[in-house]
Formats: C-alpha cells, sequence, structure tokens
C-alpha cells in the first residue's frame, strides 16, 4: 500500500468530539488515539490503524476524524462495503463536507452501486458549484472516482473524473495503472479536442453540437511518457461506463492504435 499521506496533512482535519465528550481528560486521551492511529496509518499499518479508529468510535459514536480515515483505509484494504459504513455515518454528521462524499463516490462505484455514485457526484458537484472557497475542492480539478484492485505484483488502477472536461487540461476522465511502488505503468484518458470539434462541425450543419472526443494511451518508460496512442474518436461525451470499459479492455489487449505520436 502507498504512504498514507504526509502527517501534517493528515493532522489538518480535527477529530471532531460530539457535546457528550466534555471531560478534558477524555478528550486529550481520544486526540492521542487518533494521532497514534494516524501514524500507523502513515507506516502501512492499515489493519492496526483502523484497530485504533475503530475504538475512538466505539468510546465516541461522532468522532468524524476516525470515521473518515475508517472509511479512507477501509477503501484501501479493499472492503467498500465496510468503508461504507464508516462513511454513511460520517455523512448524517455532517453532510457539507466534500471529503467523505469523495470516499462515497469511490466505494459505491466498487461496488457497482451506479444510483448511490450518482447521488454522491451530484451532491460533491453542488458544493463545489456553491460560489464558496473550499480549499481542496474548488482548487481541485479532478477527484478520484474509482479503485481497482489488481492480483498481487501488478499493482492497483485509479480512475480520476475532472469537474469541467472541457476546461484545461481538457479531460473527462483519466486511468492510472500504478505498480507495488507506486510507480505509473499505464496512463489511459479521454480528451476533449475543441479544435477538432470545431473544425468538424463547420462540416455539417447536422453537426453543429458535435463533439470530438479522443480516447488513447500516453506510453510511458522509464517513468517518463513516450507517446501517445489514439484508439478510438466519439463525437459525443461517452458514458463512464464506457470509457471504463475500454481502459480495462486496452489493459488487457492494447488496440491497435489510429495514430501514434512521439512526445518530446
Amino acid at each position: 500500500m502507498k504512504p498514507f499521506l504526509l502527517l501534517s496533512l493528515l493532522l489538518s482535519l480535527a477529530l471532531p468530539l460530539s457535546a457528550q465528550t466534555t471531560d478534558p481528560a477524555k478528550v486529550a486521551a481520544l486526540h492521542e488515539q487518533f494521532i497514534q492511529g494516524l501514524k500507523l496509518a502513515e507506516q502501512a499499518k492499515p489493519d492496526e490503524a483502523l484497530a485504533i479508529f475503530d475504538g475512538i468510535i466505539k468510546q465516541e459514536p461522532k468522532a468524524k476524524g476516525s470515521l473518515y480515515y475508517a472509511g479512507l483505509l477501509c477503501i484501501q484494504l479493499n472492503q467498500p462495503e465496510k468503508a461504507i459504513d464508516y462513511l454513511t455515518r460520517f455523512h448524517a454528521l455532517d453532510p457539507d463536507d466534500y471529503k467523505h462524499l469523495v470516499l462515497l463516490i469511490q466505494a459505491s462505484q466498487m461496488l457497482g452501486r451506479d444510483l448511490r455514485v450518482e447521488e454522491y457526484r451530484k451532491a460533491l458537484y453542488a458544493i463545489r458549484n456553491s460560489g464558496k472557497t473550499i480549499p481542496g475542492l474548488t482548487d481541485d480539478k479532478a477527484f478520484p472516482r474509482e479503485k481497482i484492485f489488481l492480483d498481487k505484483g501488478a499493482g492497483e488502477i485509479e480512475i480520476n473524473e475532472f469537474f469541467d472536461p472541457k476546461a484545461d487540461p481538457q479531460i473527462a476522465w483519466e486511468l492510472m495503472q500504478r505498480d507495488d511502488h507506486g510507480l505509473m505503468t499505464r496512463h489511459l484518458l479521454l480528451a476533449y479536442n475543441k479544435e477538432a470539434t470545431e473544425a468538424l462541425r463547420k462540416t455539417d450543419p447536422k453537426l453543429a453540437v458535435a463533439e470530438v472526443w479522443l480516447f488513447g494511451e500516453i506510453a510511458i518508460k522509464d517513468g517518463k511518457p513516450v507517446q501517445y496512442s489514439l484508439y478510438r474518436q466519439e463525437i459525443a461525451l461517452p458514458a463512464y461506463s464506457d470509457f471504463r470499459k475500454w481502459a480495462l479492455d486496452a489493459i488487457k489487449n492494447p488496440p491497435k492504435p489510429i495514430t501514434v505520436q512521439p512526445m518530446s
């Protein structure tokens, strides 16, 4: 498992306790346990960290920090059903916190619960488009939508969704496969092409609302991009399920490219 997160980043999420917890000694003890859980997670000891957060939640069911990190760890452990249990409890306490919505999207996507995915996506986009400045959300271009765990030695796959696929870098979704050391080995993406869209619309009045979307792969060698292979071209934005299928199929059997372009 990749390093959890830098401890300084983890500590930016406080451990909110319910109003029932007023004893300063208990608050201090729970906070100390929370820090211990974060350190274990950072040391790639997810099971031990999860046990710590579970212990906190038993004492303080409204400890949002522990509910959040327990859900995150369960996703890392490929336990989406268990993750959803923690995260829905977090959602009941604070539905407007975007961080848990991202995890609920991932866990629901891992289980193929499309209706739930759309429900949480709608809530996430609503928060982002509320007009408020929210660090980590309004300043980010994408969020991790799905994790796919592969056989031992093959690493894992993450699929990111871009909030505005027509804004720079003009990507709707990207799939990144990383090895067990966290190094990227495959990078597939669906990108919008503004210039090709404008040119296509001029060719036929019936194509006045057509959009050119390109599905392809950036080949990686020694950790660097070396060439781009275009696999297919669409004139409307495909569904996420289409991109997902194309990308996973390409992981197993790369299709013959339409064009290949070296990258300097």
